[in-house]
């Protein structure tokens, strides 16, 4: 049975998930619905580039938020092909470091930004975690227009190697699912003790079903993006299921999802919990999506949950290598 806690939706939490232009989206989506009658073919292809571009800022920050990325070491990094794209990233020492500290890395999900997950920041540092926390490509204030679960997953190998080594992660939705599609097809990437997923999708075709709903789209539409996803990766979506890449995952894990999750339902958490073997779960109620990133007693539990899996063995960690990272999903 998976472990239960509850908690009242803040007045921050409950202003995460706020559309930021409702007008230019409803003018895009009638639009592609005027466009799908005419062409589906051609609203489908639309569609499946919408599918891969975040818009930047369309969850809001609080200054309270962004207070904390302002404490932290800013630094950039450069990576990809050529080097030409660029990560912002943050991190955070204990006061009274000693640099054999464990270090916890924070991914935000899908048109967020690391000072979405500034909540951890403070409680790991408590805990004497060392943290570090990036804008995910075409995210925030790093470069990129596009971006893909193994663009998230080359990011995260990248700050690793520049910035690590690291012991934990902490990821939010499709920060956690970029995490356990790297963590499958490139067991050797990154060394980590443990990883914690809050509110993760369990198939890409969920996530694609997101945007067909947010476009107002109907199920032709969705089945023209699903023919653009095979001819640029060669494979059906549902081939990229998560729930399927854990089931030989080592790792400790806590998943962690909300049965009011109005975003990516709470079945995605109970799939994935079931299917990793080291896996705990924890259902909460009335945080929403969002919520999860924010709820101190959730917080905790997690803090403590990496207090009792990572261990600052920093001489333990293998060789990591960026090697065929991006290339899994790109054409």
């Amino acid at each position: 049975m998976p472990e239960q806690t509850s908690a009242q939706t803040s007045a921050q939490t409950a202003t995460v998930h706020t559309v930021r232009r409702p007008r230019l989206e409803k003018l895009v989506s009638q639009g592609l619905s005027l466009l799908e009658r005419i062409s589906p073919a051609i609203a489908g292809r639309i569609a499946f580039q919408m599918f891969l571009t975040p818009l930047r800022n369309y969850f809001p920050v609080c200054p309270k938020e962004e207070a904390v990325l302002e404490q932290g070491e800013s630094r950039i990094l450069r990576y990809g092909l050529y080097r030409r794209h660029y990560l912002q990233t943050f991190s955070w020492t204990p006061e009274e470091a000693t640099g054999e500290e464990a270090t916890i890395l924070l991914i935000h999900g899908w048109m967020a930004s690391a000072s979405h997950m500034s909540g951890f920041v403070q409680p790991l540092l408590d805990a004497g975690f060392r943290v570090i926390a990036m804008d995910a490509p075409a995210h925030g204030r790093s470069s990129g227009f596009q971006t893909s679960m193994p663009e998230f997953g080359e990011a995260i190998c990248q700050v690793v190697k520049e910035l690590g080594p690291v012991d934990g992660i902490v990821g939010h939705s499709f920060g956690a699912a970029s995490s356990l599609f790297l963590l499958h097809y490139h067991p050797n990437a990154i060394a980590i003790n443990s990883l914690v997923t809050l509110a993760s999708p369990n198939q890409v075709t969920k996530m694609m079903q997101i945007i067909v709903k947010g476009l107002g789209g109907s199920d032709r539409l969705r089945e023209e993006m699903e023919k653009c996803f095979i001819k640029r990766y060669s494979n059906p979506v549902d081939y990229y299921a998560i729930e399927n890449m854990v089931v030989d995952n080592p790792l400790p894990g806590l998943v962690v999802h909300d049965r009011s999750d109005g975003l990516i339902g709470f079945e995605a958490g109970e799939a994935i919990a079931a299917a990793w073997p080291g896996a705990q779960f924890i259902a909460t109620d009335g945080l929403g999506h969002g919520g999860v990133q924010r709820e101190p007693e959730l917080i905790q539990k997690i803090v403590q949950f990496h207090q009792n899996h990572c261990q600052p063995d920093s001489a333990a960690k293998s060789e990591m290598s960026l090697d065929g990272v991006a290339p899994i999903l790109q054409s």
